[in-house]
């Protein structure tokens, strides 16, 4: 009888830390960042490995990285808000080693340069989106950088493609949120990278 009872005593008290557990108020920063499920900071990110696509033309080693980014931002952080800045650390990758070109939001090329203001930057979508039950804005965008490579011939292009194909590297990216007196917090995350045929 009295294991019986200790045994409901144990089951009562499961219940209640769940219950509890269950209806307690999300962590929200100062920052307004929910903090169950994402990484504290002013900007919280929804970004999957990236891809790079490998090929050969002619001597040519050609590479396109169409970066694929989504950042999760309170509604509360974006007002009054002047820009929000996002930097994209290629220098622990393979990337770091070939020059790229891109298109700038205002059909201007350029060479190895890429805006970091959200402001100069086409979003793909602004939306707001819910995360663990807390409201956030989701910003999309994606833009496309291209690497053309000269080699001395076909060979040695091809043995630099192969040897990309078995690479995994890494990707750092970090952003804030700027206003007219201050800068947030810097967020930063790292993301896998992958090349592919």
């Amino acid at each position: 009888m009295i294991y019986l009872k200790k045994i409901q005593y144990f089951i009562c008290t499961v219940v209640l830390v769940l219950s509890l557990n269950a209806c307690r108020k999300h962590n929200i920063t100062d920052d307004g960042i929910n903090t169950n499920g994402i990484k504290p900071g002013p900007v919280g990110y929804d970004i999957k490995g990236q891809v790079v696509k490998l090929g050969i033309y002619n001597n040519n080693l050609l590479m396109t990285y169409n970066e694929n980014i989504k950042l999760l931002i309170s509604p509360d952080s974006l007002k009054g808000s002047y820009n929000v800045i996002f930097d994209e650390d290629f220098s622990k990758s393979n990337l770091a080693n070939f020059t790229f070109t891109t298109t700038t939001a205002y059909n201007t090329v350029v060479t190895n340069y890429l805006d970091n203001n959200l402001n100069n930057i086409n979003l793909t979508s602004k939306r707001d989106t819910t995360v663990n039950g807390t409201l956030f804005t989701k910003l999309s965008f994606s833009r496309a950088l291209y690497y053309t490579t000269p080699y001395a011939s076909y060979n040695a292009a091809y043995v630099e493609y192969q040897y990309l194909l078995t690479q995994k590297d890494t990707l750092s990216y970090t952003s804030y949120i700027t206003y007219p007196t201050r800068k947030s917090k810097v967020s930063t995350v790292k993301v896998g990278l992958s090349y592919t045929q």
